[in-house]
This record gives C-alpha cells, structure tokens and sequence, in this order.
C-alpha cells in the first residue's frame, strides 16, 4: 500500500511539473509529443503517440537537447528530464557537455547517466547495478544512429557513483567522456546528421537493472 501511495505521488508530483513547464515554454518547434511532453523529433520517427498511459518516462523515450550552441559558448552541461527503468523503480537523467569533459575537454561531446533522488528508492536495492543503453539520433534517417551503454558496475561503485543519493542529482555521472568527436555531429558523405537546427536528440532504449 505504501508503495502504491508513492507511485500516485509521483504522477501527482510529475503533473505539476509538465503543467509548469508548458505553462512557462516557449512555442514549442513540434506539436507531437512523447510521453507526454512537447519534443522534437526526427521525421522518420513520426507518428509519435499522443499521450502514454503515465506521464513518467520509462524507455523507450526520447529527449531533446536544444540551444546546443548557447550551452556550448556558455561551457554548461544540459541535463534531461528524469527517466526511470521501470514505474516504482531506479530514477535517472542525462548529462549532455557539448565542450567535453576530462579527456574529451574541446574535442567531444561527453555523455553521462546521473543516478536521481527517486520516490521509492528507499524499496530499492543499493548501490545500483545495471546496464543503460542510450543512442544519439541521427535526423536523417533512422540508422547510423551512435549508440552507448552506459554500465554501472564494480568500478561505478568505487567510484560513488551508483550510490542512493540524498540531493535531487548524484554530483558525478557515468558515461563517456569521448562519446562523440565534434567533426563528427554532421557527416553528409554518410548521411549523418546528429545536429539540427541547434538540436541534439537522444533516446534511452533500455535499462537493464542487474542482480547482485
């Protein structure tokens, strides 16, 4: 029963956010949605369900990282919307840095996966183990897409970085620093296009929670 009440709190909770966010957007690029919420999306991938039976993202789903350039000049990190690997369950975000990190600083893109203060994490097994996979969308036509996965394992572990956290986001993520090199965001000889119109798409297409 108490979990029960926590899964309604949490669509409560994330209702109230999708209504202060359409309340305060601007006007949206796309008028299709995905789980919900306003997105822009490659066209191949259209149609895209209006609306899910709950407004809490569980992949597949699909994030749209714009102001890419703004976020780059302004040398910020772009975090999404949360994601969860099941209803009830392990609660996380992407961190996109459009100038890199650590060894990708000036010369890629890195990807991270950051482990957020959930609504049932205290019924949750810590720390946590599993397996992310993540692809950046290619707007030109549904292949060549760059995939990832992101693992949360041992070394994760040691470096706290699959830990319950306290505060709304983990201070460290997990992921790639070198996930994409810069010159690589448009290939036209290969029909690749991972950057349009000052936009980045990404779609979380699974999450593979591991038992210990």
């Amino acid at each position: 029963l108490q979990q029960a009440s926590d899964l309604h709190k949490q669509d409560i909770s994330e209702l109230k956010r999708q209504i202060h966010l359409l309340s305060t957007q601007e006007e949206p690029k796309s008028d299709k949605t995905e789980f919900g919420q306003m997105w822009i999306v490659p066209e191949w991938s259209l149609p895209v369900p209006v609306l899910t039976r709950s407004l809490i993202s569980v992949p597949p789903c699909l994030f749209t990282m714009t102001n890419y350039e703004k976020t780059a000049v302004a040398k910020q990190e772009w975090f999404s919307p949360p994601f969860y690997s099941e209803r009830g369950s392990y609660k996380f975000c992407l961190g996109v840095h459009p100038n890199g990190m650590e060894t990708g600083k000036g010369t890629h893109i890195s990807l991270n996966v950051y482990i957020m203060k959930g609504e049932s994490d205290e019924h949750l097994k810590w720390p946590f183990y599993g397996e992310i996979q993540i692809q950046l969308v290619n707007w030109r036509d549904n292949k060549n897409h760059k995939d990832g996965t992101v693992v949360f394992d041992e070394r994760a572990k040691v470096a706290g970085v699959s830990k319950k956290v306290t505060t709304d986001r983990a201070t460290k993520g997990r992921g790639f620093p070198q996930y994409l090199a810069l010159g690589d965001l448009i290939n036209t000889a290969k029909n690749i296009e991972y950057l349009r119109n000052d936009t980045l798409c990404f779609r979380v297409q699974e999450v593979t929670v591991k038992k210990t």
